[in-house]
């Protein structure tokens, strides 16, 4: 009784490995440079896993997945080595192909279309220099926000109220949180309202 225990207790740790490593392939191809977090995390190993379960769950994540991108993405700053580091990730994450890069300063923002979505980690901390230089920054954005990109839906995340109030009145907080020790804030408004034209004369 004892053996046939043991063997069955084999047989299901045979099974689970077998089930990570499965996983851990279908991940790797999904993820270029996965390091294999998911299969060392040990809630796989828990009492009760519902192995079946999961992998069907990641089997419809993975089916969801669209072969590329369904709107074009631009991606601008005003430094080359940030571009360069967010072309390289682009690249590990096999998505360079769905996105334009460019060297670009706030100043000479050009958008695709009258409609779209601005996402934008606006300098804050060491980055946004001093005082004056963040203000500078803030309005330039407001003035993008209230003209260029009045049609669009523009979402921030910030530490600095100048910022934070270059969105104008209609922007609703989303979410408050810290990064890298600093608290900062995403900020999101809505596009504004086309105001109705009145009949002709």
């Amino acid at each position: 009784m004892h053996e046939v225990l043991r063997k069955q207790v084999l047989d299901e740790e045979c099974a689970a490995d077998e089930r990570k490593r499965s996983l851990a392939a279908t991940l790797e191809e999904l993820f270029p440079g996965y390091q294999g977090n998911l299969v060392d995390s040990r809630f796989m190993d828990w009492p009760g896993f519902a192995a079946a379960e999961f992998a069907a769950a990641v089997e419809r994540a993975i089916a969801a997945i669209r072969p590329h991108a369904g709107a074009p993405i631009l991606a601008s700053d005003r430094n080359a080595g940030a571009i360069r580091a967010a072309t390289a990730n682009a690249e590990r994450a096999g998505v360079r192909g769905d996105i334009e890069f460019t060297v670009r300063a706030l100043a000479d923002l050009c958008v695709p279309g009258p409609r779209g979505w601005l996402v934008t980690n606006a300098p804050y901390g060491v980055r946004a220099g001093d005082d004056a230089s963040n203000r500078e920054l803030a309005r330039e954005f407001g003035r993008h926000v209230g003209s260029t990109l009045a049609g669009w839906t523009v979402a921030a995340l910030t530490a600095d109220n100048a910022m934070r109030g270059a969105l104008g009145p209609g922007a609703v907080e989303r979410i408050a949180t810290r990064n890298g020790g600093i608290p900062v804030r995403l900020r999101v408004r809505e596009p504004v309202p086309e105001t109705p034209s009145g009949p002709g004369p």
